[in-house]
């Protein structure tokens, strides 16, 4: 008679305490990063992943395919560093 009181109470615990250790999974986090074109700041959203390298970024609708620098503020003296893979960014290259 306990078990069929005890069974279900401890089904229902263990479905409680894992619905605190679920999250969305998510591939990636992207951050809000900068990319200096023309001489002006442009936000940017990417991920760089984790490493030493210099994070680089494409836009998809650029004809030339030129390679930009990120950076972690509006500032040359902030790159952002990453795994050095190049990143491509959906769409055209910003302009002001």
């Amino acid at each position: 008679m306990k078990t069929k009181f005890l069974l279900p109470m401890i089904a229902m615990i263990f479905a409680i305490g894992m619905s605190f250790t679920t999250v969305d999974a998510v591939e990636e986090d992207y951050a809000t990063k900068y990319v200096r074109i023309d001489n002006a700041w442009h936000t940017i959203d990417v991920t760089c992943g984790t490493g030493d390298d210099q994070c680089e970024v494409i836009f998809s609708q650029d004809p030339n395919a030129t390679p930009y620098e990120v950076y972690n503020s509006p500032s040359l003296l902030n790159p952002a560093l990453g795994n050095g893979q190049m990143k491509i960014i959906q769409g055209p290259v910003p302009s002001e």
